[in-house]
């Protein structure tokens, strides 16, 4: 049977939430830039 409390322990996250965050924020940042000269072409 598994013993749900020890593999929670062992399990890591791939990405903490932080990294998460701040891969979102910079993506987010560059569509912005990208959109504006997009409508500065215009």
């Amino acid at each position: 049977m598994i013993d749900f409390k020890t593999e929670i322990k062992k399990y890591q996250f791939l990405i903490e939430l932080e990294e998460v965050e701040e891969a979102l924020y910079s993506e987010e940042i560059a569509d912005i830039v990208d959109l504006i000269q997009h409508m500065a072409e215009k």
